[in-house]
């Protein structure tokens, strides 16, 4: 066992060389309990969650998520997030602060502001209530179609499902494989857990705990698969430059595009090939997210 994000929380459970072989070519079951959940009610919370995300909560609707960070007053990352619309609330999803601090973070913001974001109906922390279970692998779409039905197929990246009343799924992840959260009360997970691992046989499915994010996240780079705290050594202007590379920020200004449309002429057309020289054909990039 060890901790994250303030709970205690399994760290292996097989050889590391076998669940990355799982998370890689068959399916991964994690307790991913560690995130922080909490969820703001009311017609003002898409706005008063811009005033604490990077990205626009405007552009997703019901069912839909979107990855996002939480910086300081400096620009600095203070952690990554996920925000799914879920009917008339937002659920805020963290690894690295407690739904509380993201409650916390939200009243500082509604401070001082009740007449601007004055359709705040609530402001909660599920957790440690709730938890939250993370399938990962080729084949976790199949054992959750098996599950909970056909519509999993069919399930958009960043969106996600109601399945079995009271629990969550959300089809997202950072390291390049079919990835699902499922998420609720942590009795009826409880029994999840116990039910996938039947189920799950026929898969060759492990069981893993968190250690096997060290090595699939050093195969997909992204940001938000870093240690937050890292980000914290590194110098502000580099901290920064990072974040700005994550195109998650929010840009009140004409693109290029729009600019030289703007002045009366179109961009010149480069040319297939130049595309495929500079790697901005279709051809030449990776899909490397599904």
């Amino acid at each position: 066992m060890g901790e994250r994000n303030g709970a205690a929380i399994p760290l292996s459970y097989f050889a590391a060389e076998e669940e990355h072989k799982a998370v890689r070519q068959h399916i991964l079951l994690s307790d991913y309990s560690h995130f922080g959940i909490a969820a703001i009610n009311g017609d003002s919370a898409w706005s008063l969650l811009n005033q604490l995300v990077s990205g626009d909560v405007s552009s997703i609707r019901d069912e839909q998520a979107m990855y996002s960070l939480i910086l300081d007053e400096a620009g600095n990352i203070i952690t990554d997030l996920y925000i799914a619309c879920d009917d008339e609330r937002f659920l805020l999803l963290s690894e690295w602060v407690s739904g509380e601090t993201l409650c916390e973070m939200l009243r500082a913001k509604l401070a001082g502001n009740e007449d601007e974001f004055e359709e705040i109906d609530s402001i909660e922390s599920l957790t440690p209530e709730w938890g939250m279970l993370h399938f990962e692998g080729p084949y976790a779409w199949e054992l959750l179609a098996e599950v909970y039905g056909m519509d999993v197929i069919g399930l958009p990246y960043q969106e996600h499902m109601h399945v079995e009343d009271d629990l969550i799924l959300l089809r997202s992840g950072k390291h390049g494989e079919y990835s699902y959260k499922l998420m609720g009360p942590q009795d009826l997970l409880a029994d999840v857990w116990t039910q996938m691992l039947e189920a799950g046989e026929k898969y060759d499915m492990r069981t893993g705990g968190l250690n096997y994010q060290r090595k699939v996240r050093l195969e997909k780079p992204l940001l938000g698969t870093w240690h937050v705290q890292c980000l914290h050594r590194l110098p502000d202007r580099i901290a920064n430059a990072v974040g700005s590379a994550l195109r998650q920020r929010r840009f009140h200004r004409p693109g290029k595009f729009e600019r030289t449309r703007r002045a009366g002429h179109q961009p010149p057309y480069r040319g297939d090939e130049h595309c495929r020289e500079t790697g901005r054909h279709p051809a030449a990039r990776r899909q490397s997210d599904v």
